[in-house]
């Protein structure tokens, strides 16, 4: 296959004039112009690093249809070399990303030089076979596991080739400066009981008097809609918890501050949430109340039920609940009591403005 060396002398051959100098991509009709400022982001940081260059051979051999020309399987499987230690390193920022996703919708004659390779080519959409298939192995790589712990079979579309990503036209800063907030989820998880359902309406509240967009998430709402097919077994969960984050992150990627109250009681989970928003839009916050309190409290009689032996896998009971490790806010008992919640919600706002999510 090709070289370091070599694969930069052919992408410049390919689209800088010939002049190993000039790093500014042809004027080519066939690039979406969203490409452009992308393309000369990577050629600039392609000195330092042979999978952005690995990158860079990918997209041109994709966008400028080389592999219907001279020896179509040794050119496809350079490709597909190329995507299988593209998807082993881990060293992409979000201009590379965008570039990603639209390297991963190939023509046919790729396909079968792919599958030598194990890569995921042929899929264009997030999850197929994009850059939420790579965060999704990096997380499964933290646990020690090569799957994705029944997560796995969700993130296909079968051999579809067709379905392809597509961009909005108003970017992200746009939705910012129109909303003065910057979208970001924050995931509150504990025990049943705990208080996360009212941290969130207070801080709901707090931010609307303040002028700040805000939508709740409330797992026992959305059992009832978009989770109603889903179990409490643990591959349930799993998918329950999935698909939340995939929903708060569509909130946050509009402006949005989504507020997600889950007990959300597995650490892998509520990772694997966090791994799909950009660096830093994911606040957890912990709620952190023994569960003598919480059981003691016991809102819905859920508890009383557990230890009757009428609900089986409760968190908490005969079920576990895995504190994070390294969240970003920890709501906890001060002197005995719970703090109110106006405090508690005053807690997390003061984060927010801390870190910037709120511009007005």
């Amino acid at each position: 296959m090709y070289g370091y060396t070599g694969c930069r002398e052919f992408f410049l051959q390919l689209f800088v004039n010939q002049n190993p100098a000039n790093t500014v991509p042809l004027r080519n009709p066939r690039f979406a112009p969203p490409l452009s400022s992308s393309l000369n982001t990577l050629i600039d940081r392609s000195n330092d690093s042979p999978h952005r260059l690995l990158l860079l051979l990918l997209l041109s051999l994709r966008r400028r249809r080389l592999l219907r020309e001279g020896n179509v399987r040794a050119r496809a499987s350079a490709a597909a070399a190329a995507a299988a230690e593209l998807r082993r390193s881990r060293d992409y920022d979000d201009d590379e990303i965008r570039v990603w996703e639209r390297v991963w919708t190939p023509w046919g004659e790729i396909e079968g030089a792919a599958a030598d390779y194990g890569c995921g080519i042929g899929r264009g959409r997030r999850g197929e076979g994009g850059f939420r298939g790579r965060r999704q192995g990096a997380v499964d790589a933290s646990r020690g596991s090569s799957s994705g712990s029944g997560m796995e079979n969700v993130v296909t579309v079968g051999k579809s080739t067709n379905i392809l990503w597509h961009d909005c036209p108003i970017g992200k800063l746009e939705r910012q400066m129109l909303l003065k907030q910057k979208g970001c989820v924050i995931w509150i998880t504990g025990l049943s009981g705990s208080g996360k359902s009212t941290l969130a309406c207070a801080l709901s509240r707090e931010l609307h008097c303040r002028g700040h967009l805000t939508y709740i998430l409330d797992g026992d709402n959305l059992r009832h809609s978009l989770n109603r097919d889903l179990s409490f077994k643990a591959e349930d969960r799993a998918e329950n918890i999935r698909r939340v984050g995939e929903v708060a992150n569509l909130f946050a990627d509009a402006g949005v501050i989504c507020i997600a109250s889950l007990i959300s009681p597995y650490r892998r989970d509520r990772d694997a949430c966090r791994a799909l928003l950009p660096e830093s839009t994911f606040v957890e916050v912990f709620m952190n109340v023994p569960l003598e309190v919480c059981e003691a409290r016991d809102p819905k009689g859920l508890y009383k039920l557990a230890r009757a032996g009428k609900i089986k896998g409760f968190t908490g009971i005969d079920d576990p609940y895995e504190p994070p490790l390294d969240c970003e806010i920890v709501i906890q008992l001060k002197d005995g009591k719970c703090p109110t919640p106006k405090c508690m919600a005053e807690q997390v706002i003061s984060y927010l403005r801390e870190k910037g999510f709120l511009l007005g």
